[in-house]
């Protein structure tokens, strides 16, 4: 997100949402045990590159894999972009036929005034009243995800085909963004679990960086069904993680699994949160004592510019 954000804090602060949790049929009174699966440093750093490329202005460049954060990243090959220029969403589906991977990767936030108003937009909505009417997600980020929704699925459906009939039972879907690319990534993971249920697909990663609180208590335990490995990657004193506030718009809480690193990217926490409550010994601790720099830089790399930097 690469605006003034002490505006959106004052945007945000306007928006009084009332929310009460109510647990999903089914949940425990505590969150899933998570995939035994350990953080990976390597793939974290590959996945940040992936999400850098999101933001390359030259797509021809992103679609023959030619980009800067591309050239570090052999083993992948893009499927399809997706965009709506209406909402200034954009993405790609890629894949790894060796490791049987398909990946989401979801752009964050531009200087275009489309993608400030989604930001902004931070009333709650229920994206399924039917089944789990309790759930309860941000507006703005829901409808820019609905907005490029359809591509997205035709997207996942053509990687598909890349892949020989012998390795589709090994398939897994690897989402990641960074910024407001991490919100709709996240999501997306649960939207495409629950209407891709036929593709028989259970293996479900996202790694994000920098996301902000996309949903309810509710929303959290749905999203804890539905992914199976989940980290979500902070830096120091990064702002974004703090929006929107936890109550003053209804109810904000974080997905699992925060990793935590330390000023310098020298070193990493993996935290704990229990039922909404953010681990104080990590990104919760600093309040008020947020800056946007912390937002911007992941792993050493200036995620929005990194593409854009002329080699």
């Amino acid at each position: 997100m690469v605006f003034p954000f002490c505006f959106l804090v004052f945007l945000l602060s306007l928006n009084l949402v009332c929310s009460v949790p109510i647990n999903i049929q089914g949940n425990t009174a505590t969150r899933p045990i998570f995939s035994q699966t350990p953080f990976s440093q390597a793939e974290a750093k590959e996945k940040l590159l992936m999400s850098s490329a999101a933001y390359c202005h030259n797509r021809t460049n992103l679609s023959n894999w030619s980009c800067l954060p591309c050239q570090n990243i052999t083993h992948v090959k893009p499927v399809m972009l997706f965009s709506n220029e209406t909402e200034e969403t954009f993405g790609y589906v890629a894949v790894d036929t060796v490791q049987a991977i398909i990946y989401i990767v979801f752009r964050g936030t531009v200087k275009e005034l489309p993608n400030i108003e989604i930001d902004a937009d931070s009333f709650q909505i229920m994206p399924y009243p039917q089944t789990f009417p309790e759930v309860k997600v941000h507006q703005g980020f829901h409808n820019a995800y609905l907005s490029v929704r359809d591509q997205l699925i035709a997207g996942i459906r053509a990687a598909l085909m890349s892949f020989p009939r012998s390795l589709l039972p090994s398939i897994s879907l690897h989402f990641t963004g960074h910024s407001l690319g991490a919100a709709l990534t996240t999501i997306a993971a649960v939207d495409i679990r629950l209407s891709l249920d036929e593709l028989a697909i259970n293996q479900f990663s996202v790694y994000n960086f920098g996301s902000p609180r996309v949903g309810n208590l509710p929303f959290v335990y749905l999203y804890d069904k539905s992914v199976q490995l989940s980290y979500r990657v902070t830096h120091w004193r990064d702002l974004v993680v703090h929006l929107p506030p936890k109550t003053i718009l209804g109810q904000y809480v974080h997905i699992n699994r925060e990793v935590f690193y330390d000023s310098g990217f020298d070193q990493y926490k993996i935290c704990s949160d229990q039922e909404g409550i953010e681990d104080g010994t990590c990104s919760g601790q600093f309040g008020v004592l947020v800056t946007l720099g912390d937002h911007l830089t992941y792993f050493g790399i200036r995620v929005g510019r990194f593409c854009n930097t002329v080699a």
